[in-house]
């Protein structure tokens, strides 16, 4: 009897092959949960010709492998390519593969999704038999989210083949910047030791857009100027680029001593948005400013943290200035002091006598004891201001962060 029902099956399932098409194609999707219509690199596919995807539930939310015949016949999978690199593909699009698939066996081929690699993808099959001698193909579309070097995605199937009952589809490669910069975090030139403007050279290429076209460069400061021309073919190739452009960015050292920090947005006729680079550059003028021993002071954006203190104690911090007073002819004073929100006071004295030009001098900065209980952070720092006798550095300014309960 057992024998019997077994036979009556397959005659059941040869009854449904007869009519279908020649040539079924056997579909996988695996995909991101973006717009499809927002890929540039997709192939065209004409998923009208496509068949419905099945929807039994119960293999949707917990899929099980086929049965396997015992005494056979049985069916083969063929499928010589199950591992597909694509070389490189954009950020942010989306690419697909076919895989061929066929089967050499005797008995039909059965095929039920199992899993992917990925929880956010959907994986279905349009058609899961494939008769004897039959020839489909299996097809993976996948999207580059993030910047890799190792990107892989990969489906499983499940097949009644008592060889392959599991079979894996693979794609790998690399997901690159659909725009690169060199540098790639920031274009910062370092520190500025003369009076004199001061330029680098910077790249910006593309390793899929065939051609770049800069309609403007905005710059964040009026210190700053841009000129632009193409890249040479040994940079393109040195680069692994289709495209590209060489930038000379001058910066004016006219701001204040410290850090220098704006940005340049880089609109381009072949990308929607904008391409925003970061410009930095760092002066140290006449006159350095370093923390004493215990106090917290950033050099670079002469910003002092006080920390947290009874307003009723009150709180002071001494900084070191480094003076060059090749030029005076008397020490430097502290001529006048300012500060936002009020109540800050200054005081300047001079630490030995001048060597080599450079004067030493310590300025004590002070919240003193009984002022207003207030608060200021990094994004609302409090202002101090200096006025001295130096001519090349007449005002010193400091950001100084605090929380006075």
């Amino acid at each position: 009897m057992k024998t019997l029902s077994r036979f009556r099956a397959w005659a059941t399932d040869f009854r449904k092959l007869l009519i279908l098409v020649t040539g079924v194609a056997v579909t996988i999707v695996v995909s991101g949960c973006a717009d499809p219509e927002s890929s540039d690199l997709l192939p065209d596919v004409d998923t009208d010709t496509l068949p419905e995807a099945r929807t039994d539930e119960a293999v949707e939310k917990d899929p099980q492998p086929l049965e396997i015949s015992e005494t056979g016949p049985w069916p083969k999978v063929v499928a010589e390519e199950r591992d597909f690199n694509f070389g490189r593909m954009a950020a942010g699009t989306r690419m697909h593969h076919e895989f061929a698939i066929s089967n050499a066996g005797e008995a039909p081929l059965r095929l039920r999704v199992h899993r992917t690699s990925c929880k956010c993808t959907q994986f279905r099959v349009s058609h899961d038999v494939l008769a004897p001698g039959e020839s489909g193909s299996v097809f993976l579309e996948w999207e580059g989210r993030d910047v890799t070097d190792a990107f892989h995605h990969a489906g499983d199937l499940y097949t009644n083949d008592p060889d392959n009952p599991e079979i894996r589809f693979s794609v790998t490669g690399q997901v690159a910047e659909r725009i690169s910069l060199k540098p790639d975090t920031e274009w910062s030139l370092g520190l500025i030791r003369t009076e004199s403007p001061q330029t680098m050279e910077t790249l910006l290429f593309s390793r899929f857009l065939p051609t770049l076209t800069v309609t403007s460069v905005v710059p964040s400061s009026d210190l700053i100027t841009v000129e632009h021309e193409p890249m040479t073919e040994l940079e393109l190739t040195e680069n692994d680029a289709v495209s590209g452009l060489k930038f000379r960015v001058t910066v004016r050292p006219l701001f204040p001593a410290g850090d220098f920090r704006e940005q340049l947005a880089i609109h381009i006729a072949e990308v929607n948005d904008p391409v925003t680079v970061a410009i930095s550059a760092r002066r140290h003028g006449a006159i350095r400013i370093t923390g004493m021993k215990g106090v917290i002071f950033d050099s670079g954006r002469r910003r002092l943290s006080l920390g947290q203190f009874p307003a009723l104690r009150g709180r002071s911090a001494e900084l070191m200035l480094l003076v060059d007073q090749k030029q005076m002819p008397e020490p430097l004073r502290l001529e006048g002091f300012e500060s936002s929100p009020a109540g800050f006071r200054a005081e300047l004295r001079p630490q030995g006598k001048p060597a080599g030009g450079i004067g030493r001098y310590v300025l004590k900065i002070e919240y003193p004891p009984g002022a207003l209980k207030m608060q200021r952070g990094r994004n609302h720092p409090g202002q101090l201001k200096c006025f001295t006798n130096h001519p090349k550095e007449p005002e010193i300014l400091i950001s100084v962060t605090f929380s006075a309960n």
